[in-house]
C-alpha cells in the first residue's frame, strides 16, 4: 500500500480511485428522484421517474439518439453545447463519447452501446448548463431510456450501473438520504447477474426519525462481469424527494 510522505498508509479505496492499485478501482454512482408518490411506487432512484428503462435484455447493440427539450443546448446556444456519455460497447466493455448537442433535433452517436451509464456537461455556452431535459436512448429502440438529466444539473443522477464484461465488482457502501421528514420509505438494493434474475442484496428503511442511511460492506457482495445493479424505493407513505449512492470495488479479471 502507498504510503503518505508523513510515513502513515494511505486509505485504500483513495488509493483504487487514484489508480495507485493494480487492477483495482472505483466506481460511484449518484442518483436523485424528487418525486416518488405511494401511487407510483415502486420507483427507481434516478431523473426519468418510475422504473429504470436502462436495462434491456436483448443484448443488441445500438446507437443512441441524445436530445434536450430546449433548442439553446446546441453547439452556439446559451445552454449545454457538447457532453461526454460513457457506457458499455457492444461487447460489453467500457467506452466513452464526446457529442456535440443539436438542441431538440436528436443527435446520433457514431458508436454502438449496450449501455449508458453516466452524462456529463463539457462545454456551455453563457447561460452556463443545460437549458433543458437532456435525454440519451437507444435509437431504434426507443424504450431504452438510460439517461434523462433535470434542468441545470450539468451530468446525469441515475443510481443504475452494469458491471463491464472485464470486471468484477465487490459491492463497498451505500447511502441514501430524504429530504421529506414525515415519511417512511422503504429501499433495496437490487442485483441481477447477467441472464438471470433479479437479487435483493440489501434493504432498509428511511423515517422521519432518521432521513439518512449509509452503510459499508467488510468484504462486499460479489458482483459479476454484466450483472445489472440499482437502487430502488418500494414504498413510500407520501410523495417524497430521494437521492442514493452506491460504491463498487472493480477488480480486472
Amino acid at each position: 500500500m502507498p504510503i503518505t510522505n508523513s510515513g502513515f498508509a494511505t486509505d485504500f479505496y483513495l488509493n483504487a480511485a487514484r489508480g495507485e492499485i493494480a487492477g483495482t478501482s472505483l466506481r460511484i454512482k449518484t442518483g436523485r428522484n424528487k418525486t416518488i408518490d405511494s401511487t407510483t411506487d415502486p420507483e427507481d432512484i434516478w431523473a426519468g421517474g418510475g422504473l429504470y428503462t436502462g436495462f434491456p435484455t436483448a443484448g443488441v447493440a445500438e446507437t443512441l439518439s441524445i436530445v434536450s427539450t430546449s433548442t439553446d443546448d446546441a453547439a452556439a446556444g446559451t445552454g449545454a453545447r457538447t457532453i461526454r456519455i460513457t457506457g458499455l460497447d457492444a461487447n460489453w466493455l467500457s467506452q466513452e463519447e464526446t457529442v456535440t448537442l443539436n438542441g431538440t433535433t436528436p443527435v446520433v452517436t457514431a458508436t454502438l452501446w449496450q449501455r449508458c451509464e453516466f452524462m456529463t456537461v463539457l462545454t456551455a455556452g453563457s447561460g452556463g448548463a443545460n437549458a433543458g431535459e437532456i435525454s440519451v436512448k437507444h435509437s431504434t429502440t426507443t424504450a431504452n431510456l438510460f439517461i434523462k438529466s433535470d434542468v441545470g444539473d450539468n451530468r446525469s443522477a441515475v443510481c443504475a450501473w452494469t458491471i463491464p464484461a472485464d470486471k468484477t465488482g465487490w459491492l463497498a457502501q451505500i447511502t441514501a438520504s430524504s429530504k421529506t421528514k414525515l415519511a417512511d420509505i422503504e429501499l433495496v438494493f437490487l442485483y441481477r447477474p447477467f441472464g438471470g434474475t433479479w437479487q435483493q442484496l440489501v434493504s432498509f428503511t428511511l423515517t422521519a426519525e432518521s432521513t439518512n442511511y449509509l452503510q459499508n460492506f467488510l468484504g462486499g457482495h460479489k458482483l459479476e462481469p454484466k450483472g445489472d445493479v440499482v437502487m430502488r424505493a418500494v414504498t413510500v407513505t407520501q410523495v417524497c424527494d430521494v437521492s442514493a449512492s452506491f460504491t463498487v470495488v472493480q477488480m480486472n479479471l
